[in-house]
């Protein structure tokens, strides 16, 4: 592996992963425990976006479905990281909050239970469409 490619990937990650801690700190002294995966979206934001970016420029990534492939194995690795790091280091349990949305449906009533795993997901998909946008905007 080429060291200038090794050391950017750790650079980016490491850098990724500290943007996030400061950003779970921060809510903590604010006394936001519940919604400390909001941390995990800046991390993910500066590590796919700007580190895909960076890869895609620098020829190390084609831009076609390989940048698309990259950006999924940078937010699986980093959440697997985050979920398995921020209870550790914060002595929280981040996954003990869960908001509730309540339908009703034709009489019905159906209880959703939005867990930080569902937040995550939803940060994935807005990162990834950041990233096609990006794609396109390369293409033309």
């Amino acid at each position: 592996m080429n060291t200038e490619l090794a050391r950017f990937l750790t650079i980016n990650f490491i850098s990724s992963l500290i943007i996030s801690y400061v950003v779970c700190f921060i809510l903590i002294k604010f006394g936001l425990y519940d919604v400390l995966y909001i941390g995990n979206l800046f991390g993910l934001y500066f590590l796919v976006i700007y580190g895909v970016n960076v890869l895609v420029e620098e020829k190390f990534v084609s831009n076609n479905k390989n940048r698309f492939f990259t950006a999924v194995a940078y937010i699986l690795f980093f959440d697997l990281i985050f979920i398995a790091t921020v209870p550790v280091l914060f002595g929280l349990d981040m996954f003990k909050a869960q908001n509730v949305i309540n339908l009703i449906f034709k009489g019905v009533e159906y209880n959703f239970g939005l867990t930080p795993i569902f937040y995550l997901f939803v940060f994935a998909i807005v990162i990834l469409i950041y990233n096609f946008i990006l794609y396109r905007a390369e293409k033309n």
